[in-house]
């Protein structure tokens, strides 16, 4: 693919082209299904998929210019007070986040899973907070950004690939 700009729709929808495609087959995961509808997408994430005779529930999310962090979205909108993902009832029945981290372009670089029932038990005592007011975005966005390093060492996450030639996809 050709140099252009990336925004937060095209970059997500990237991660999803190469989970599906490259990553789940390697992987022996399958998709059940893919939630179609507002309130599944809310409450369960994007696919249910199958891995070693257990099925998951699973959202996926993406940045780009390799972050070093992990972004928990607290407060989607602060004006409309709109809470972000990581409160309840939003992604309720969701297991797990698979989440992409691209090299400024077109390629992958990380891709991490991330135990959501053990991210809401995070005690918030290593991390920083930050907001966003992207074009991008749905307003004025707040984070706490935590080390995905720190969420690997705490069990919370892990590594499910990583190419530091940035030249897989």
């Amino acid at each position: 693919m050709g140099k252009r700009s990336m925004n937060t729709w095209d970059i997500e929808k990237r991660f999803d082209d190469i989970l599906i495609n490259e990553l789940w087959p390697k992987l022996n995961i399958e998709i059940v299904c893919k939630y179609i509808t507002k309130e599944d997408q809310e409450t369960k994430g994007d696919y249910r998929i199958a891995w070693k005779d257990k099925e998951f529930n699973v959202d996926n999310k993406a940045e780009y210019n390799v972050p070093t962090n992990f972004p928990i979205e607290l407060i989607q909108d602060v004006p409309s007070q709109n809470m972000g993902w990581f409160y309840p009832p939003k992604l309720e029945k969701c297991n797990r986040i698979h989440y992409g981290v691209f090299n400024g372009d077109w390629s992958i670089r990380y891709i991490y899973s991330i135990y959501l029932d053990r991210l809401r038990e995070y005690d918030f005592s290593v991390g920083q907070p930050r907001y966003n007011n992207g074009k991008d975005r749905f307003g004025v966005t707040v984070f706490w950004t935590v080390p995905l390093a720190y969420l690997i060492d705490i069990k919370i996450a892990k590594k499910l690939h990583e190419d530091s030639s940035s030249s897989l996809w």
